[in-house]
């Protein structure tokens, strides 16, 4: 059990809350209450693609549980110290001026 998920599922006001909020987030996913269920149960840290969808909910809430929390198995530090352009993904003259 990962405490700073079940604190996150708090936060963002229950786990129907917390998943109505990431499938707004990432509608191609197609969460289910089970992903969560076994997030909470069996996993000892949440999955790294979902950490920040997780922190910007709780950030929204108004108490921030950080990727670093969520998943201690990641070097979070280095995408924060050095975050990919926004318009990167949109963008291919980024990638351009990147080269």
């Amino acid at each position: 059990m990962n405490a700073a998920f079940e604190r996150a599922i708090v936060v963002a006001g229950g786990p129907a809350r917390l998943l109505a909020e990431l499938r707004k987030m990432r509608p191609e996913s197609r969460l289910k209450p089970g992903h969560l269920y076994h997030w909470r149960r069996k996993m000892e840290v949440l999955p790294a693609e979902y950490c920040p969808d997780v922190e910007a909910i709780s950030r929204a809430a108004g108490e921030v549980v950080t990727c670093e929390e969520l998943n201690p198995t990641v070097r979070w530090s280095v995408l924060r110290e050095h975050p990919f352009p926004k318009d990167a993904a949109n963008d291919s003259t980024v990638l351009e001026r990147a080269a």
